[in-house]
C-alpha cells in the first residue's frame, strides 16, 4: 500500500481512523482491529522505519496480523500465509463517473431492513420467492453463537467472537439451523464491505448468498454508501456470483499474513 488516493486503497487504515475508531488498537502510528474482531491491520501511507516498529511494537514478537496489499517487508519479517484477492465494488449509485469517487452520494432508496426483531422485505430487483429464502436480520446471543458455528463449519475468512459488532448481518434458517449469511465489516466513509458470506453445503445451490448479498447491499445503498468486497481470486464460483450482481473488479490485490521479527 503505497500511496491513497482512493478510500479502497487502505480500508482498513481508513475505517480505524474514522467510524471503526472504538474497534481500533493502535501503537503510535499503527492500528489494528481488537483481535476478537479480525486480524486486519494498517500502516501509515508510505511507512517508514518507525512505522514497521510501531506495528511490531502492536503486535508483540509472537504476534501476527493480516495486511491489505502492504510495501516490501523489513529485513526480519516473516509471511506466515499470502492470499491473491481482488476487489471488487457495487454499482454506483449515481451513474458512470463514480468508479473512482471518494464515496457516493446519499441515495434517496427508501431503506429495505425491517426492525431488528422482523424478517428482511425484498430489496427492488431481488426476489425471496422459489429458493426458500426468509432473510433475517441476526442481532440476539443466540444468532451470533449460531452464526459462529456456521463460520466455523464452512470458513468464510476471518470472523472472530466479536466481528459481528462491525455492521448488520441477515441470515437464512432452515428448520431454525442457520444455514447461510452476510454480513458488513470495514467501513470507510462512504464504503461499507460486505463480508462473512456463506452457505452451509446442505443448503448450497439454492441461491441463498446471491439473496442474502443483494440484501445487504441494499441496506448499505439505503443509508447512502457504496458496498464494495473482497472475494480470493481462485474463488470463480464466488466471483461470478457477486459479477451477476453488478459488482466489478476494481484491482487484485494481495492478502498478506505477517509477524514482526522475533
Amino acid at each position: 500500500m503505497v500511496g491513497v488516493t482512493h478510500p479502497l486503497d487502505d480500508p482498513v487504515g481508513l475505517a480505524l481512523r474514522g467510524l471503526h475508531a472504538a474497534y481500533a488498537v493502535a501503537a503510535g502510528s499503527a492500528l489494528r482491529y481488537h483481535p476478537e474482531i479480525g486480524p486486519f491491520a494498517a500502516l501509515a501511507p508510505d511507512p517508514g522505519p518507525g512505522d514497521w516498529a510501531d506495528l511490531a511494537q502492536l503486535l508483540g514478537p509472537d504476534g501476527g496480523a493480516a495486511l491489505l496489499d502492504p510495501p516490501p517487508l523489513p529485513p526480519g519479517w516473516s509471511v506466515l500465509g499470502s492470499y491473491p484477492a481482488l476487489q471488487m465494488m457495487g454499482p454506483a449509485l449515481h451513474g458512470p463517473g463514480d468508479e473512482e469517487s471518494a464515496g457516493p452520494a446519499r441515495s434517496a432508496r427508501p431503506t429495505t431492513v425491517a426492525p431488528a426483531t422482523d424478517a428482511v422485505r425484498a430489496p427492488p430487483g431481488v426476489s425471496f420467492e422459489g429458493n426458500g429464502a426468509r432473510p433475517a436480520e441476526l442481532h440476539t446471543e443466540q444468532d451470533r453463537e449460531d452464526a459462529r458455528d456456521l463460520a466455523g463449519r464452512t470458513e468464510p475468512g476471518p470472523f472472530g467472537p466479536r466481528t459481528m459488532e462491525l455492521g448488520t448481518f441477515l441470515g437464512v434458517r432452515d428448520e431454525g439451523r442457520l444455514v447461510a449469511m452476510a454480513g458488513e465489516r470495514m467501513h470507510p466513509t462512504g464504503w461499507t464491505e460486505i463480508s462473512g458470506v456463506c452457505t452451509d453445503p446442505s443448503a448450497r445451490g439454492r441461491g441463498l448468498s446471491s439473496t442474502l448479498v443483494a440484501a445487504v447491499a441494499a441496506g448499505i445503498e439505503a443509508r447512502g454508501d457504496r458496498p464494495y468486497l473482497h472475494v480470493l481470486e481462485g474463488n470463480r464460483g464466488a466471483t461470478a456470483v457477486y459479477a451477476r450482481l453488478g459488482f466489478t473488479v476494481r484491482r487484485t490485490m494481495p492478502i498478506l499474513v505477517v509477524r514482526p521479527p522475533h
